[in-house]
């Protein structure tokens, strides 16, 4: 039986094993210039995250994402919930015709809470450093991105008592709390002008430790929503 639990930016599910990580969703925003406004909200499997980006300058952008995780409890009463916070600063640039590119890095601060009943627990706080370079194309009806996200991810703080397989899971998680993860994903939008349907598929990949126990996929599915002002407003 599966038993899932976002962590930190992440998602640490408890089934047959248990899995420590997987990638949110990654915040692409893809602006064309200068006062442009961006905001996201998406949901997977038990998780919501909300995105936003506005560019200061027809260059640099600024951005944030909050992500809370709270599934049901599964049968045996285990149950765990996780929060994420993080912020960035990022640069894009329009190519020729409809297609940009940019990169931007985040800093992100989450913790987690694992409870299997009667008395098993775990929880642990944690960051994440990230780097994400995106390549896009973009037009009124249609944006298409690809970026890849290199997450560099350390839990600290862990705490409790939770049994699985012989192995104490505090002790497995201290022993393995620095990870770094390579994590490319594809953005696909559809709609027009202000309002696009979002769906985002991120793989995962652990170059630290390929056997340490994270989720390898992660897909969400959500609306973005984008605004510009002034000098940044769009060409119609």
């Amino acid at each position: 039986m599966k038993k899932y639990l976002y962590l930190l930016p992440c998602v640490a599910l408890f089934s047959c094993a248990p899995r420590y990580y997987a990638p949110n969703a990654v915040n692409v925003p893809v602006f064309k210039g200068a006062d442009e406004l961006s905001f996201s909200g998406l949901v997977s499997g038990g998780g919501v995250q909300a995105d936003a980006a506005y560019s200061v300058t027809d260059n640099f952008f600024a951005q944030g994402a909050a992500t809370f995780y709270k599934p049901e409890s599964d049968a045996y009463s285990n149950k765990g919930e996780a929060t994420l916070m993080e912020i960035g600063l990022g640069y894009f640039k329009q190519l020729q015709g409809n297609f940009s590119w940019g990169a931007s890095g985040t800093v992100g601060f989450g913790n987690i809470s694992l409870k299997y009943p009667p008395t098993g627990k775990l929880d642990a706080k944690g960051m994440r450093f990230a780097g994400q370079p995106y390549i896009a194309y973009k037009n009124n009806w249609f944006e298409g991105v690809f970026s890849t996200r290199l997450s560099q991810v350390n839990y600290k703080d862990i705490t409790g008592q939770v049994l699985y397989d012989g192995v104490e899971q505090t002790d497995y998680l201290r022993a393995n709390a620095s990870q770094f993860f390579i994590e490319p994903a594809i953005t696909v939008r559809v709609g027009y002008k202000h309002l696009h349907l979002q769906l985002q598929n991120v793989g995962c990949f652990d170059v630290t430790d390929p056997d340490f126990r994270y989720d390898k996929n992660t897909f969400t599915v959500g609306f973005h929503f984008k605004f510009a002002f002034g000098k940044g407003k769009e060409e119609k």
